[in-house]
């Protein structure tokens, strides 16, 4: 599971520790980091400002558009699009081949007969909005306003950190009979706590009123198919203090 350090770091003070002498903690005294990854490899230094040029039609689909990637010194593709928002000149982000976006990795691909060697991105393909509401990214705008000026083929990473900040992510090692710890923030804070010697969290989690009659009856339902008592005695404490319904589960039922 990945822990990002910086919601970690919302109950437990980690200032005084490095990257490598936290996985080195967690690995000795809980389970095994598999790896520590930085935000920006997400995206493998391979988003970057683009301009398009040579802006055309598909010759056989009405719907897409090919157009010439600037790239700076990682040079001129190919790139077939369905936004209806680029133009001619136009700055934006691109997402080379081997890029790896939230939910793919850009790989070249035929687009109805024509090569396209990456993509044009909007704000939503690198998660900074939920829906694409806005069409392609038109970097400019925002760049001009806080007179910026990138140079073609840079990370985008590097011109906006505001958006993109370098966040630590620890990849641990699920272990299945301590899913409490490894399953949530919550449960690593503690377990990092007791480790390092202080039992104090920075901040309590904030608790969910549970007032649904439908889960109630999956509560009972559950109850009714299992025998241990020390589980029903769980199941009806953690309802007395409103803990979340689905952790509940997950933690004591599966």
């Amino acid at each position: 599971m990945l822990f990002l350090k910086s919601w970690l770091e919302e109950y437990i003070d980690l200032s005084g520790l490095t990257d490598n002498e936290i996985r080195e903690i967690i690995t000795k005294k809980s389970s095994e980091v598999e790896g520590i990854k930085y935000v920006w490899d997400y995206f493998g230094g391979k988003v970057v400002v683009g301009q398009i040029t040579n802006l055309r039609n598909h010759p056989d689909a009405d719907r897409l558009k090919i157009f010439d990637a600037d790239l700076g010194t990682h040079g001129l593709v190919q790139i077939v699009t369905a936004a209806p928002n680029v133009y001619e000149g136009m700055i934006v982000p691109i997402a080379m081949v081997g890029a790896n976006l939230p939910d793919f990795v850009i790989t070249e691909r035929k687009m109805r007969g024509e090569l396209s060697c990456g993509m044009v991105c909007g704000k939503s393909e690198l998660l900074l909005e939920t829906k694409n509401s806005s069409g392609v990214w038109d970097l400019e705008k925002d760049l001009i306003s806080d007179l910026r000026i990138p140079k073609l083929g840079q990370s985008i990473c590097e011109i906006f950190p505001d958006y993109f900040p370098k966040e630590v992510l620890f990849d641990v090692k699920v272990l299945p009979n301590r899913i409490s710890v490894f399953g949530s923030y919550l449960g690593m804070s503690l377990e990092l706590a007791m480790i390092l010697g202080d039992y104090e969290l920075l901040k309590e989690p904030a608790l969910k009123l549970l007032n649904n009659e439908e889960v109630y009856k999956k509560v009972i339902r559950k109850m009714n198919r299992i025998s241990n008592k020390k589980i029903h005695s769980k199941i009806i404490l953690a309802l007395q203090t409103n803990l979340d319904f689905l952790n509940l589960f997950w933690m004591n039922l599966m």
